[in-house]
């Protein structure tokens, strides 16, 4: 059996639907039971998941040969050390092959998930790493009011990055689990079709919604400031900023093929994806 860790996340919910809509089984873990049971009902098996309580990994792992490890939405540098009491109960009791949701250019010593891609590597588990870049979804999350308001305010400067449907990511993944062993020891980039700006973006969004869209680009510090009036917490402000410096140093840029080899076909396009939510 499978198991999906995040499964009322975006990258977690998004795979278990098409692990649904292919009859495979799985077993849909998160920290949330009550937002499970409204997500996925009487017919998948449901567990309680927590990171910060690694004394509940065995059982959780009780029946599972493949996991689909997906990192908490907001991860640091050390996740790797928070997830390696997970990787051992996962050899303790089994486990066959992981595939690891981390992000793209990973391979990167600078990138938070460097470390986490190291220890699977070295766990002795078959593994297979999926690395998306930024998902089209934020911008009906964390952008959509700005988006409304006709301001899209992030530093990136004039770096291009190819945001991809989440959806696309988790059919890739799903079919990756169905069948692992062909992708052992593989790394799949799941990007968009195209790389673009934000102001780009801004521009589509004109075009699409017949309104005025723009991007301004603060300054890193004009930037923490603004979501720190905003009430957002320390750490996730830091880490927003650290991540959106990293588009405006191009590190976000690369489109890949891999979609399109996985699954036979193109990966979804901003444009396709605001006119689907005008």
């Amino acid at each position: 059996m499978i198991l999906v860790t995040g499964a009322t996340g975006s990258f977690g919910g998004s795979t278990a639907l098409y692990l649904q809509q292919k009859s495979i089984l799985f077993r849909a873990a998160s920290r949330n039971l009550e937002a499970l049971k409204k997500r996925f009902g009487s017919d998948t098996e449901l567990a309680t998941f927590d990171w910060d309580k690694p004394e509940t990994f065995v059982n959780i792992l009780k029946g599972i040969t493949i996991v689909y490890l997906v990192p908490p939405p907001v991860v640091t540098s050390d996740f790797h050390i928070i997830a390696k009491p997970f990787i051992e109960a996962a050899k303790k009791t089994g486990v066959r092959h992981i595939v690891v949701i981390t992000a793209l250019y990973s391979d990167n010593p600078d990138s938070i998930f460097c470390g986490t891609e190291a220890l699977i590597k070295g766990s002795g588990i078959n593994f297979t790493i999926i690395r998306p870049s930024f998902v089209f979804q934020n911008f009906l999350k964390q952008f959509l009011q700005s988006v409304r308001d006709g301001v899209i305010a992030a530093p990136s400067e004039k770096g291009k990055t190819s945001y991809v449907d989440v959806r696309n990511v988790g059919e890739a993944s799903a079919i990756v689990l169905e069948n692992p062993t062909p992708h052992n020891g593989k790394t799949y980039a799941i990007t968009g079709s195209e790389a673009l700006t934000h102001s780009q973006m801004a521009d589509i969004f004109s075009q699409q919604l017949s309104k005025q869209v723009v991007h301004i680009s603060p300054s890193i510090e004009e930037y923490k400031k603004k979501l720190a009036s905003l009430n957002v917490p320390d750490f996730l402000y830091e880490f927003l900023a650290v991540l959106y410096s990293t588009i405006a140093k191009g590190q976000w840029e690369e489109v890949s093929n891999d979609y399109t080899l996985l699954t036979d076909k193109n990966a979804a396009t901003f444009t396709d994806f605001v006119k689907e939510n005008q």
